[in-house]
Protein backbone atom coordinates (compact mmCIF):
# COMPACT_ATOMS: atom_id res chain seq x y z
CA UNK A 1 0.00 0.00 0.00
CA UNK A 2 0.70 3.15 -0.36
CA UNK A 3 1.57 6.08 2.12
CA UNK A 4 -1.89 7.79 1.69
CA UNK A 5 -3.75 4.35 1.68
CA UNK A 6 -1.79 3.24 4.91
CA UNK A 7 -3.04 6.77 6.15
CA UNK A 8 -6.74 5.77 5.40
CA UNK A 9 -6.56 2.24 6.72
CA UNK A 10 -5.07 3.58 10.29
CA UNK A 11 -7.44 6.49 10.57
CA UNK A 12 -10.58 3.61 10.18
CA UNK A 13 -8.77 1.96 13.07
CA UNK A 14 -8.77 5.08 15.03
CA UNK A 15 -12.75 6.26 13.86
CA UNK A 16 -14.83 5.02 16.84
CA UNK A 17 -17.36 4.59 14.00
CA UNK A 18 -15.96 1.16 13.31
CA UNK A 19 -15.08 -2.17 15.89
CA UNK A 20 -13.01 -4.93 14.87
CA UNK A 21 -15.27 -8.46 14.48
CA UNK A 22 -13.48 -9.52 17.69
CA UNK A 23 -15.50 -7.37 19.81
CA UNK A 24 -18.50 -8.52 18.61
CA UNK A 25 -18.06 -12.47 18.33
CA UNK A 26 -16.20 -14.90 19.53
CA UNK A 27 -14.46 -16.61 16.65
CA UNK A 28 -13.03 -20.43 16.86
CA UNK A 29 -11.94 -22.65 14.07
CA UNK A 30 -14.22 -25.04 13.09
CA UNK A 31 -14.86 -28.73 13.98
CA UNK A 32 -11.58 -30.70 13.43
CA UNK A 33 -12.82 -33.91 12.84
CA UNK A 34 -9.67 -35.87 11.99
CA UNK A 35 -10.92 -37.12 8.67
CA UNK A 36 -13.57 -35.28 7.29
CA UNK A 37 -14.14 -37.56 4.38
CA UNK A 38 -14.99 -40.30 6.79
CA UNK A 39 -17.05 -38.10 9.09
CA UNK A 40 -18.22 -36.08 6.13
CA UNK A 41 -21.24 -38.15 4.83
CA UNK A 42 -23.60 -38.04 2.21
CA UNK A 43 -27.55 -39.66 1.95
CA UNK A 44 -26.49 -42.90 0.25
CA UNK A 45 -23.69 -43.33 3.49
CA UNK A 46 -26.42 -42.22 5.55
CA UNK A 47 -28.92 -44.20 4.98
CA UNK A 48 -26.64 -47.42 4.38
CA UNK A 49 -25.79 -47.55 8.23
CA UNK A 50 -28.97 -45.48 9.35
CA UNK A 51 -26.81 -42.43 10.66
CA UNK A 52 -29.47 -39.95 11.11
CA UNK A 53 -30.07 -40.13 14.58
CA UNK A 54 -26.02 -39.28 14.96
CA UNK A 55 -25.86 -36.82 12.33
CA UNK A 56 -26.24 -32.85 12.13
CA UNK A 57 -26.87 -30.60 9.44
CA UNK A 58 -22.96 -29.83 7.60
CA UNK A 59 -22.12 -26.62 5.68
CA UNK A 60 -18.89 -28.46 4.54
CA UNK A 61 -17.38 -25.68 1.83
CA UNK A 62 -17.67 -22.77 -0.04
CA UNK A 63 -19.69 -24.26 -2.74
CA UNK A 64 -21.85 -25.47 0.20
CA UNK A 65 -23.11 -21.89 0.99
CA UNK A 66 -24.86 -20.63 -1.66
CA UNK A 67 -26.16 -17.23 -0.38
CA UNK A 68 -25.10 -14.85 2.75
CA UNK A 69 -27.90 -17.16 5.07
CA UNK A 70 -27.43 -21.04 5.46
CA UNK A 71 -31.21 -22.00 5.51
CA UNK A 72 -32.66 -25.65 5.60
CA UNK A 73 -33.30 -25.68 2.14
CA UNK A 74 -29.90 -24.86 1.19
CA UNK A 75 -29.25 -28.12 3.11
CA UNK A 76 -31.40 -30.14 1.31
CA UNK A 77 -30.52 -28.67 -1.80
CA UNK A 78 -27.47 -30.40 -1.02
CA UNK A 79 -28.16 -33.41 -0.03
CA UNK A 80 -29.79 -33.76 -3.23
CA UNK A 81 -26.96 -32.69 -4.98
CA UNK A 82 -24.86 -35.80 -3.32
CA UNK A 83 -22.83 -33.41 -1.32
CA UNK A 84 -21.33 -34.48 2.10
CA UNK A 85 -23.99 -32.66 4.06
CA UNK A 86 -24.11 -34.47 7.26
CA UNK A 87 -21.76 -34.53 10.04
CA UNK A 88 -21.48 -37.88 12.15
CA UNK A 89 -21.08 -37.17 15.88
CA UNK A 90 -20.82 -40.43 18.01
CA UNK A 91 -22.46 -39.92 21.19
CA UNK A 92 -20.09 -40.81 24.78
CA UNK A 93 -22.18 -43.81 25.71
CA UNK A 94 -21.05 -47.07 26.06
CA UNK A 95 -20.00 -48.86 22.68
CA UNK A 96 -21.89 -52.01 23.36
CA UNK A 97 -25.08 -49.56 23.24
CA UNK A 98 -24.32 -48.23 20.03
CA UNK A 99 -26.76 -50.01 17.35
CA UNK A 100 -25.34 -52.69 14.78
CA UNK A 101 -25.55 -50.47 11.83
CA UNK A 102 -22.95 -48.02 13.75
CA UNK A 103 -21.04 -50.57 14.71
CA UNK A 104 -20.81 -51.86 11.21
CA UNK A 105 -19.51 -47.75 9.98
CA UNK A 106 -16.89 -47.71 12.71
CA UNK A 107 -15.95 -51.18 12.10
CA UNK A 108 -15.41 -50.36 8.41
CA UNK A 109 -13.57 -47.19 9.05
CA UNK A 110 -11.06 -49.62 11.37
CA UNK A 111 -10.57 -51.71 8.70
CA UNK A 112 -9.59 -48.68 6.14
CA UNK A 113 -7.30 -47.62 8.85
CA UNK A 114 -9.64 -43.97 9.24
CA UNK A 115 -8.79 -44.15 12.91
CA UNK A 116 -4.79 -44.16 12.71
CA UNK A 117 -4.70 -40.31 11.86
CA UNK A 118 -2.80 -38.37 14.20
CA UNK A 119 -6.05 -36.13 15.65
CA UNK A 120 -8.32 -39.23 15.73
CA UNK A 121 -5.75 -42.10 17.19
CA UNK A 122 -4.65 -40.02 19.98
CA UNK A 123 -8.60 -39.94 20.86
CA UNK A 124 -9.91 -42.20 23.83
CA UNK A 125 -12.56 -43.33 21.51
CA UNK A 126 -11.29 -42.55 18.27
CA UNK A 127 -14.69 -42.28 16.40
CA UNK A 128 -15.88 -39.62 18.93
CA UNK A 129 -15.24 -36.16 17.76
CA UNK A 130 -14.89 -33.52 20.44
CA UNK A 131 -16.31 -29.92 20.40
CA UNK A 132 -19.55 -30.34 18.62
CA UNK A 133 -21.78 -27.14 19.24
CA UNK A 134 -24.10 -24.95 16.83
CA UNK A 135 -22.34 -21.54 16.06
CA UNK A 136 -24.44 -18.75 15.16
CA UNK A 137 -22.30 -18.07 12.21
CA UNK A 138 -20.12 -19.28 9.57
CA UNK A 139 -16.49 -17.52 8.04
CA UNK A 140 -14.72 -19.43 5.22
CA UNK A 141 -10.84 -19.96 6.04
CA UNK A 142 -9.69 -20.51 2.49
CA UNK A 143 -11.03 -18.17 -0.36
CA UNK A 144 -10.55 -17.26 -3.68
CA UNK A 145 -12.00 -13.78 -4.61
CA UNK A 146 -13.13 -13.07 -0.76
CA UNK A 147 -14.38 -14.78 1.97
CA UNK A 148 -18.19 -15.81 2.35
CA UNK A 149 -19.78 -14.68 5.98
CA UNK A 150 -22.76 -16.35 6.51
CA UNK A 151 -25.54 -16.48 9.12
CA UNK A 152 -26.63 -20.05 10.44
CA UNK A 153 -30.13 -20.58 9.72
CA UNK A 154 -30.59 -24.41 10.50
CA UNK A 155 -28.75 -25.46 13.11
CA UNK A 156 -25.57 -26.95 11.43
CA UNK A 157 -22.00 -27.28 12.40
CA UNK A 158 -18.96 -26.87 9.60
CA UNK A 159 -15.23 -28.72 9.74
CA UNK A 160 -12.24 -26.73 9.92
CA UNK A 161 -12.52 -25.17 6.50
CA UNK A 162 -15.24 -23.09 8.23
CA UNK A 163 -14.36 -20.84 11.13
CA UNK A 164 -17.48 -20.85 13.72
CA UNK A 165 -18.84 -17.43 14.78
CA UNK A 166 -20.97 -17.27 17.96
CA UNK A 167 -21.96 -13.61 18.58
CA UNK A 168 -21.19 -11.51 22.20
CA UNK A 169 -24.87 -11.57 24.17
CA UNK A 170 -26.74 -8.53 22.76
CA UNK A 171 -25.49 -8.21 19.10
CA UNK A 172 -27.93 -8.38 16.27
CA UNK A 173 -26.68 -11.13 14.04
CA UNK A 174 -27.87 -9.39 10.92
CA UNK A 175 -26.43 -5.97 11.65
CA UNK A 176 -23.26 -7.66 11.66
CA UNK A 177 -23.61 -9.42 8.47
CA UNK A 178 -24.50 -6.16 6.89
CA UNK A 179 -21.89 -4.58 8.06
CA UNK A 180 -19.27 -7.01 7.11
CA UNK A 181 -20.40 -6.88 3.00
CA UNK A 182 -18.60 -3.20 2.30
CA UNK A 183 -15.31 -1.87 0.65
CA UNK A 184 -13.72 -1.11 3.96
CA UNK A 185 -14.31 -4.33 5.44
CA UNK A 186 -13.19 -6.26 2.39
CA UNK A 187 -10.26 -4.36 2.38
CA UNK A 188 -9.16 -5.75 5.87
CA UNK A 189 -10.17 -9.56 4.47
CA UNK A 190 -6.97 -8.99 2.58
CA UNK A 191 -5.30 -7.05 5.14
CA UNK A 192 -5.24 -9.42 7.98
CA UNK A 193 -5.69 -12.30 5.78
CA UNK A 194 -2.66 -14.28 4.52
CA UNK A 195 -1.81 -15.41 0.69
CA UNK A 196 0.22 -18.68 -0.63
CA UNK A 197 1.48 -19.66 -3.73
CA UNK A 198 -1.66 -20.53 -5.39
CA UNK A 199 -3.52 -17.09 -4.85
CA UNK A 200 -5.71 -18.53 -1.86
CA UNK A 201 -6.47 -15.86 0.84
CA UNK A 202 -6.48 -17.87 4.15
CA UNK A 203 -7.42 -16.22 6.87
CA UNK A 204 -6.98 -17.70 10.62
CA UNK A 205 -9.29 -16.59 13.52
CA UNK A 206 -7.37 -14.39 15.18
CA UNK A 207 -6.75 -12.51 12.00
CA UNK A 208 -10.89 -12.63 11.36
CA UNK A 209 -10.87 -10.61 14.85
CA UNK A 210 -8.79 -8.18 13.59
CA UNK A 211 -11.51 -7.20 10.94
CA UNK A 212 -13.03 -4.02 11.05
CA UNK A 213 -16.40 -3.40 11.08
CA UNK A 214 -18.94 -0.42 10.78
CA UNK A 215 -20.71 -0.30 13.92
CA UNK A 216 -24.89 -0.71 12.89
CA UNK A 217 -27.33 0.04 15.46
CA UNK A 218 -29.85 2.19 14.50
CA UNK A 219 -30.85 1.14 11.17
CA UNK A 220 -34.21 1.52 9.77
CA UNK A 221 -35.50 -2.34 9.40
CA UNK A 222 -37.00 -2.46 5.74
CA UNK A 223 -33.57 -0.61 4.44
CA UNK A 224 -31.88 -3.63 6.27
CA UNK A 225 -33.67 -5.99 5.18
CA UNK A 226 -33.76 -4.58 1.68
CA UNK A 227 -30.39 -4.27 1.46
CA UNK A 228 -29.12 -8.04 2.84
CA UNK A 229 -32.35 -9.29 0.26
CA UNK A 230 -30.34 -8.09 -2.93
CA UNK A 231 -26.82 -8.88 -1.14
CA UNK A 232 -27.97 -12.30 -0.75
CA UNK A 233 -29.51 -12.22 -4.28
CA UNK A 234 -26.04 -11.62 -5.60
CA UNK A 235 -23.95 -13.95 -3.46
CA UNK A 236 -26.84 -16.85 -4.72
CA UNK A 237 -26.46 -15.75 -8.40
CA UNK A 238 -22.68 -15.73 -8.32
CA UNK A 239 -23.28 -12.07 -9.52
CA UNK A 240 -20.57 -9.43 -9.37
CA UNK A 241 -20.51 -9.37 -5.47
CA UNK A 242 -18.85 -5.13 -6.16
CA UNK A 243 -22.55 -5.22 -6.51
CA UNK A 244 -23.11 -5.75 -3.15
CA UNK A 245 -19.96 -3.42 -1.93
CA UNK A 246 -21.83 -0.48 -3.91
CA UNK A 247 -25.13 -0.86 -2.34
CA UNK A 248 -23.87 -1.47 1.07
CA UNK A 249 -21.20 1.58 0.82
CA UNK A 250 -23.91 3.94 -0.89
CA UNK A 251 -27.04 3.46 1.46
CA UNK A 252 -25.34 2.56 4.85
CA UNK A 253 -21.76 3.88 5.49
CA UNK A 254 -22.20 6.91 3.36
CA UNK A 255 -26.03 8.01 3.80
CA UNK A 256 -26.79 6.13 7.06
CA UNK A 257 -23.40 6.19 9.09
CA UNK A 258 -21.87 9.00 7.57
CA UNK A 259 -18.27 7.61 6.05
CA UNK A 260 -16.63 10.07 3.75
CA UNK A 261 -17.11 8.66 0.17
CA UNK A 262 -13.81 9.18 -0.62
CA UNK A 263 -12.84 6.46 2.11
CA UNK A 264 -15.09 3.80 0.83
CA UNK A 265 -13.61 4.66 -2.86
CA UNK A 266 -9.79 4.21 -1.25
CA UNK A 267 -10.68 1.25 0.72
CA UNK A 268 -12.21 -0.41 -2.70
CA UNK A 269 -9.12 0.54 -4.81
CA UNK A 270 -6.82 -1.21 -1.64
CA UNK A 271 -8.99 -4.51 -1.70
CA UNK A 272 -8.61 -4.88 -5.45
CA UNK A 273 -4.93 -4.19 -5.52
CA UNK A 274 -4.12 -6.42 -2.81
CA UNK A 275 -6.69 -9.12 -4.34
CA UNK A 276 -4.90 -9.00 -7.69
CA UNK A 277 -1.45 -8.92 -6.51
CA UNK A 278 -2.63 -12.26 -4.47
CA UNK A 279 -4.44 -13.89 -7.30
CA UNK A 280 -1.56 -13.17 -9.59
CA UNK A 281 0.77 -15.98 -7.65
CA UNK A 282 -1.53 -18.09 -8.83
Amino acid sequence: MSTEEIKVIQSIRDDKRFTKFSDLALINVGITTGNNTYFSVDNATNKRYDLFSVTLPLIGRSSHAHGIYFTDNDWQDNIQDNKRAMLISFPDTPYEAYPAKHKEYIELGEKNGENKGYKCSIRDRWYIVPSVWIPDAFFLRRNNLYPKFVLNRCNAVSTDTMHRIKFNEGVNAENVLLSYYNSISFAFTEICGRSYGGGVLEILPGEVGNIMLPVVKDIDEALKNELLKQIDSIVRNDDNIEKALDLVDHRLLVEVLGIDKEVCISCRQIWKKMQKRRLGRG
